[in-house]
């Protein structure tokens, strides 16, 4: 079985004027929120295989957060353009298409709303929920063999959880 854990990056500064969007930092809160949730998953013993994330600033802050806390070498963080700002069917097609090692057991995707919400309340199908709060995550296990295979129809919903 592969796991996929969707997660929406830590709560992040509030945009300034003139300062570029994807340059935007996590705030304290969203640093301390980002350890919490990744004491979290060591307690569920979920451990990135490969973290999937966007390139901007405050999604390689949590990735790189998640992965310290759970010893994932931050060279197993693969950064890609299409997740910043991307629909669902963006990182969806960025699962599929990324030639993910088989080895990868588990997956983090790290995105941006409302990507990534969407993308999670597709995959955990029923999940009340409207969006991923900051540093939200959602869970489930694929019996797919290969990343190429994933959908939503062979998977089952594992957790939901956020700060």
């Amino acid at each position: 079985m592969k796991t996929l854990v969707a997660v929406r990056h830590a709560e992040a500064e509030e945009k300034q004027i003139f300062q570029n969007d994807f340059d935007r930092h996590l705030t304290i809160q969203g640093r301390i929120d980002a350890e919490m949730m990744g004491l979290g998953l060591q307690e569920k013993n979920i451990k990135p295989d490969l973290i999937i994330a966007s390139p901007a600033q405050r999604t390689r802050e949590t990735s790189e957060i998640l992965a310290k806390n759970l010893a994932c070498p931050l060279e197993h963080i693969l950064l890609k353009e299409r997740i910043y700002n991307g629909s669902s069917h963006d990182i969806t097609d960025t699962l599929l298409f990324s030639d993910i090692p088989d080895e990868a057991e588990t997956i983090f995707i790290i995105g941006h709303n409302p990507g990534i919400s969407y993308f999670a309340l597709h995959i955990a199908r029923g999940l009340p929920i409207s969006y991923l709060p900051p540093c939200g995550m959602v869970g489930v296990q694929t019996v797919a063999g290969h990343w190429a295979d994933f959908s939503f129809l062979n998977s089952t919903f594992l957790f939901f959880d956020f700060p």
